[in-house]
């Protein structure tokens, strides 16, 4: 449902008498009037049917032009009389496209949501619902891309469900856990490419819808603020606001439920390095994508010195970085070379790191 204003006219009693109950009674059944007055609006609004609201809103506004715009032209000259027919003809083709492919992308998008349910996999649900929101076509070529690769999705991932689902039931809650997967699995060949289908219909018409109506693609002039570890608003940072950004939209948005804590840059392949409560993650700005992540149950060490910073993961196994500038505020020394040992504590790793 979007932009649905309900409005409720005030009640005005005057010169009322009467008991507490007779006075309630009216109320309730004012506003209940005026709510049924306005579920046409609601109804007309909701996403599932199309929004048949902005569909005719579109359309009344494309035939109005047709005749108005001329007529407008008429009044001053033959000349501006064809400007007028040629501008009300350019808003009747735009308007209707825009009302058609808008209702049809909403539809499409409503049941591919709806088919994905069907799949019991919810881990695949949230990719989805990730995937859908994350990429918005400005052209019908982008739109036939993005459909593409949706579809070319749902296929893969129906297929590789027959294996993959068992598998993972089995390792989960052994026979009975491999029984499950099995369905899910069968399920997911039924469900999955039919998900796809309806996706690659949306991501079509919405290609098609912001081909023509290109100022409706608002782009942002800056990343959102990043909220504090707390979940309290905090002043605006370039820095933490990037790498707030980047760990909600890296391994398709499966991160997003870290907690955010730290963002810094590395000047090696523009990459940064991202703390927060789970872990530190090293991701690729430009890719938007985790080259490695380092768990803080798997950090037994941390050794440091001016110019490196080793992750000591187990006898023989150690990520190292160089450091960055000084001046950037995170893994500062206060020794030339330091080294302490762990013991899987996400706030001592955090402590020790931003010290």
């Amino acid at each position: 449902i979007e932009h649905v204003p309900i409005n409720l006219n005030a009640l005005l009693l005057e010169h009322a008498f009467g008991t507490q109950s007779q006075f309630i009674d009216s109320v309730i059944s004012h506003y209940t009037s005026q709510l049924i007055r306005g579920i046409h609006k609601l109804l007309g609004s909701c996403e599932f049917l199309g929004n048949p609201k902005s569909l005719v809103k579109n359309l009344a506004t494309g035939v109005h032009d047709l005749f108005y715009e001329p007529a407008q032209g008429l009044i001053s000259g033959p000349e501006e009389f064809k400007q007028g027919l040629s501008k009300g003809t350019k808003s009747l083709v735009k308007h209707s496209v825009k009302g058609i492919f808008d209702t049809t992308s909403k539809i499409t998008g409503t049941i591919g949501k709806g088919v994905a349910t069907l799949s019991l996999d919810r881990e695949y649900m949230k990719e989805h619902e990730a995937n859908i929101r994350k990429e918005k076509p400005k052209h019908v070529g982008e739109g036939l891309k993005f459909g593409a690769k949706e579809f070319g999705k749902g296929v893969l991932k129906g297929i590789t469900g027959i294996v993959n689902e068992p598998l993972k039931g089995a390792q989960e809650s052994g026979a009975t856990g491999f029984v499950k997967g099995v369905g899910k699995g069968i399920l997911g060949v039924a469900v999955k490419p039919g998900v796809g289908v309806f996706d690659f219909a949306t991501k079509t018409a919405q290609g098609v819808l912001y081909s023509h109506n290109e100022e409706e693609i608002k782009q942002k002039i800056r990343y959102p603020r990043c909220p504090g570890p707390d979940g309290r608003v905090k002043i605006y940072s370039f820095e933490d606001a990037l790498g707030y950004t980047l760990l909600n939209e890296i391994e398709n948005g499966q991160r997003a439920n870290e907690i955010f804590i730290y963002f810094c840059y590395l000047k090696q392949n523009d990459s940064a390095l991202i703390l927060t409560n789970m872990g530190v993650h090293r991701v690729m700005i430009k890719q938007k994508m985790a080259n490695w992540t380092i768990p803080f149950s798997t950090i037994l060490a941390i050794a440091r010195n001016e110019t490196k910073i080793n992750f000591i993961l187990g006898a023989s196994i150690q990520i190292t970085i160089n450091r960055p500038d000084k001046d950037e505020g995170l893994f500062n020394l206060n020794e030339p070379n330091e080294i302490e040992l762990l013991n899987e504590s996400n706030a001592q790793v955090c402590e020790y790191l931003l010290d």
